[in-house]
């Protein structure tokens, strides 16, 4: 067997990852980051504070507004860039405004420098390994920035994979050439913010292909691709629902749960905070009663309070009893999302969880833990 079709294999062995266990798929989720227009000083704190973290960090400009409609479709052209020392993946335009994409592999991971017209709109770095995929993550994996007017996004392909199209709600189709970059394989490209991608195909290199519908989080976030499927298979279709909400320390709160063919993506949003993410893991269901505060970061980016802390309950769990490390305690109803369902509570300065028990629709106790179980 050549080299090659070795590649392909294990592209191929990566389509169907088995169930994980709770705990494991959550903490594994992809973190989305959802980019909006911030004011200058909270632009500044979360600039210095994604770069700390080693997160993408974001310098919003002003943009012209893009004239969208249903009768107006702005052409977009993405052609491979050279690599090499330029470090350009692709370039291209839309409509009659150049952009570019290059990354560099500095900042001990990888770094994206991205441009509409003369806006500098995806420019971070990342930690090391989130800009090229692992064994469970498919054939593609995807980062990148908003500015509410573009969308630029670049990321690895895998060994094996020729060419990856992407299909946007526009019904314009993007064909990407992976460029070869210090060891690693790239794609990127730029599209308007109102235009999202609705499906992505990688084909490989012995002429099979895999297709993803990706999760588009609100806010004009970057497309997350978790659930790669071979050409015919049946695909679960969307469910969308708020699995808490609420109001802590003087500020609304809520999480919503988006299930469909991309996997499980949980989104939260807090009142005041412009830069609210999203957690999402591919195939296995929350069936079992958990809790994972590690959510809570990806939910809820930088030092902003309320936190957010998302747990997951068994069919039979109505209710959870929340105990707090200042000895106070609060009830959480476990409300249902698809065949899944959440207990959501936000907590405010200097609180943290301690325990937790979980009751059935009979008040009988069916589950307990604590923070770091």
């Amino acid at each position: 067997m050549t080299d090659l079709r070795e590649e392909l294999d294990a592209v191929l062995r990566t389509v169907h990852p088995g169930e994980a266990p709770v705990g494991a798929a959550m903490r594994q989720g992809r973190r989305l980051r959802l980019r909006r227009r911030a004011a200058a000083a909270a632009g500044a704190a979360a600039v210095a504070i994604a770069v700390a973290a080693g997160y993408p960090a974001l310098s919003p400009k002003s943009a012209a507004p893009i004239p969208m409609g249903p009768s107006r479709i702005m052409k977009i052209s993405v052609t491979p860039g050279p690599g090499g020392p330029s470090g350009v993946i692709a370039l291209g335009t839309i409509g009659g405004t150049r952009w570019s994409v290059s990354i560099s592999d500095s900042y001990a991971g990888g770094c994206i420098s991205g441009t509409v017209g003369a806006e500098d709109i995806a420019t971070g770095c990342y930690q090391s390994g989130t800009l090229f995929p692992v064994v469970s993550e498919g054939p593609l994996i995807l980062q990148g920035s908003s500015n509410g007017d573009y969308v630029v996004a670049a990321g690895g392909v895998a060994a094996g994979v020729r060419y990856v199209v992407l299909t946007l709600t526009d019904g314009q189709q993007l064909k990407l050439i992976p460029v070869a970059l210090g060891g690693h394989r790239y794609i990127a490209f730029a599209t308007p913010a109102a235009v999202q991608v609705t499906k992505g195909t990688a084909y490989l290199g012995n002429g099979q292909e895999l297709t993803a519908i990706p999760f588009d989080p609100p806010g004009f976030g970057i497309p997350w691709f978790g659930r790669w499927t071979s050409p015919g298979q049946r695909e679960p279709q969307p469910v969308t629902a708020v699995v808490g909400s609420g109001r802590t320390d003087g500020k609304a709160w809520s999480v919503t749960a988006f299930i469909g063919p991309w996997g499980t993506c949980l989104q939260g949003n807090v009142a005041g905070n412009p830069n609210a993410g999203a957690a999402c893991w591919p195939s296995a269901q929350m069936t079992s009663t958990e809790l994972d505060t590690t959510l809570g970061d990806r939910l809820n980016y930088g030092p902003y309070r309320p936190l957010i802390v998302v747990g997951s309950a068994a069919s039979a769990v109505t209710e959870v009893k929340v105990t707090l490390t200042n000895g106070t305690s609060v009830r959480v109803p476990a409300r249902a999302a698809g065949r899944e369902k959440f207990w959501v509570l936000a907590l405010g300065p200097r609180q943290s969880v301690r325990g937790w028990t979980a009751y059935d629709a009979a008040g009988k106790q069916v589950a307990s833990g604590s923070a770091s179980s």
